[in-house]
């Protein structure tokens, strides 16, 4: 590769380690002096902007992540590099989804499943599904969030994907309960339980708890609600997991609030 009379497949691969390693400040340094080298290599200057835009993703620059991303995504599109393409589109639609700029956010995972479907490749457009299901969700547009969920659940049952099959169907039950089906959300998450009870996979089986509590205090059954929250502070406190344990106390707080109890309490 004439490796020695290349100092920017040198820089940039040294970059791109750092960037695996996890320091992203040193790695943003050591990319962006690669590009003041330059290349003639449009491919090489690609694989240096999706790094750079993981770089400053991993800083919490969303902004300037977003500009290298569009980088990246015009690059492989003078290529015909439709992986490539592909890749962009789902990293702008999670980065515009973050920001809250959801129209943009549908564009591109709309791109991300076509380009997808085009390959053939069933775990990248699963993942796109997933990711419309979430926006259109956000946007409330509920009948294609649950559309978008549903035909995800289907290609991870076709890909095996236990895990990824149990938190769609999780998200299925969810939608269902925004559009005020209680009964058929109950049944999602119940479903959701037991695949993860199956894989013994406890941050799972604390989620389905968690939207099992929200399903019961939909339909202002308390108790219930209690109980499963209640289930949710024990695996958190098992696994030490403070995110999980602050979506159990907000779930018995909620409970609390409406019903004036506790977790150790009874409702007469």
């Amino acid at each position: 590769m004439k490796l020695d009379k290349s100092p920017f497949v040198i820089i940039s691969v040294i970059g791109q380690e750092l960037l695996a390693a996890g320091y992203h400040a040193s790695s943003l340094v050591v990319l962006e002096s690669a590009l003041k080298i330059g290349t003639c290599s449009l491919k090489l200057r690609g694989s240096v902007f999706s790094a750079l835009s993981s770089a400053h993703w991993g800083l919490g620059n969303t902004d300037q992540a977003i500009g290298f991303m569009q980088q990246d995504l015009a690059v492989a599109k003078s290529l015909g590099d439709q992986v490539g393409e592909c890749r962009a589109h789902g990293n702008l639609g999670a980065a515009y989804f973050s920001k809250g700029s959801y129209k943009e956010a549908l564009t591109h995972h709309r791109f991300q499943l076509v380009l997808a479907m085009k390959q053939k490749d069933r775990t990248v457009a699963a993942s796109a599904l997933s990711s419309l299901g979430h926006v259109y969700s956000a946007i409330g547009d509920y009948p294609n969030a649950l559309a978008s969920h549903k035909q995800c659940v289907l290609l991870a049952k076709q890909l095996s994907d236990k895990q990824f099959e149990a938190r769609e169907i999780g998200n299925v039950g969810a939608v269902f309960l925004a559009l005020g089906e209680a009964s058929n959300a109950l049944d999602c998450h119940k479903e959701h339980l037991e695949i993860a009870q199956e894989l013994e996979n406890k941050h799972e089986e604390a989620r389905a708890y968690s939207n099992l509590g929200s399903a019961f205090h939909y339909k202002r059954e308390f108790k219930q609600a209690i109980q499963y929250h209640s289930k949710v502070l024990n695996i958190s406190k098992h696994l030490g997991d403070r995110a999980i344990e602050a979506r159990a106390c907000a779930g018995l707080g909620h409970a609390a609030r409406v019903t004036g109890l506790g977790p150790s309490q009874e409702l007469s």
